[in-house]
């Protein structure tokens, strides 16, 4: 079935107008978009497992040049992204379906910590940005803005001071879980955002294994396990994975450990519950740790600093507004 998307704004207002692209087939994609940074320039490209050669390859070359991706939501395959001008100029797209369309900006006076787009709703669509910028002279303490598509405004939420020491060290995605968005920091501690209630707290990691785990904090990654809190930790041969049992009590369970003795890239990400995300010089990897196999695919930069997963179907977006 071919669907037509014809999106209707305010025809006196250009900056109402959403970009967009017509006629595609209801197809599903599950992969990731790539970003690299080389001389000052982001890089972007879509990579996939298995591609289907009967569906267009979502790219960003219908947005702006010099785009840089913030965000990308866990279904319905939308971006946050950012025009790298001066000044930045947010928008929002779906380019599974070539649509995209400017939002205001935040108070871009403050360094971007991190940028996470959620949507709560499908029919009719409905969305959060959440955005976490930290002041020069307070380095324990993050302002927190939200832009509602509903109210198509940001507006400042509660600031949260964490520990002095504490720092968000995962690069791409925020792992949403139960409503909550979830950070590695620096301090061997998981930060946890409700995007509901618009509160938050610390998780501790596995005790039984924090003192190892603590020497090589840049060798973790939290991830979705079957829809669980869990926690990947790696080192050159082995990898092991940490499930949370119990978010109350705090328990967590050994549910793996992964023989990688013929890999050395970096972990990105758990794709499913069975295959790991790797990104290698000039290629990614998929490597399925139960049959022992891998599929590659190759990259035009050396190597990518951030995946963002995309999961997105090919309905046209229609805005509220």
């Amino acid at each position: 079935m071919v669907q037509t998307c014809l999106c209707r704004m305010a025809a006196d207002d250009p900056s109402n107008t959403f970009h967009q692209t017509t006629q595609r087939k209801n197809k599903d994609f599950e992969c990731y978009f790539i970003q690299s940074l080389e001389k000052n320039k982001y890089y972007s490209s879509f990579v996939s497992m298995n591609q289907n050669p009967s569906v267009s390859t979502p790219s960003l070359e219908f947005l702006p040049k010099n785009v840089k991706i913030e965000a990308s939501s866990s279904i319905h395959g939308l971006l946050c992204c950012t025009i790298q001008d001066r000044p930045i100029q947010y928008l929002i797209c779906k380019p599974a379906t070539k649509e995209w369309r400017k939002i205001p900006n935040p108070k871009v006076r403050y360094f971007t910590e991190r940028i996470e787009i959620v949507v709560q709703s499908s029919a009719p669509l409905q969305y959060k940005i959440i955005r976490f910028s930290q002041p020069n002279r307070n380095k324990d303490h993050l302002i927190c803005e939200i832009f509602d598509s509903q109210s198509w405004k940001w507006r400042r939420s509660t600031d949260i001071k964490m520990g002095y020491y504490d720092e968000l060290l995962s690069l791409g995605c925020g792992v949403l879980i139960n409503g909550s968005l979830h950070w590695l920091t620096n301090y061997n501690r998981i930060f946890a955002f409700d995007v509901e209630n618009e509160n938050w707290k610390m998780i501790s990691l596995p005790q039984q294994q924090l003192s190892i785990i603590n020497e090589d904090f840049l060798n973790k990654k939290v991830v979705e396990y079957e829809g669980c809190l869990s926690l990947c930790y790696y080192k050159e041969t082995w990898m092991e994975l940490w499930v949370m049992k119990d978010s109350i009590r705090e328990v967590w369970e050994r549910k793996k450990t992964i023989n990688i003795e013929e890999y050395h890239p970096i972990f990105a990400d758990l794709f499913t519950s069975e295959v790991a995300f790797l990104l290698d010089v000039f290629k990614v990897i998929w490597y399925n740790f139960q049959l022992h196999k891998s599929t590659e695919t190759k990259i035009s930069r050396m190597i990518a600093q951030e995946a963002y997963i995309y999961k997105s179907d090919l309905t046209p977006l229609i805005h509220t507004r």
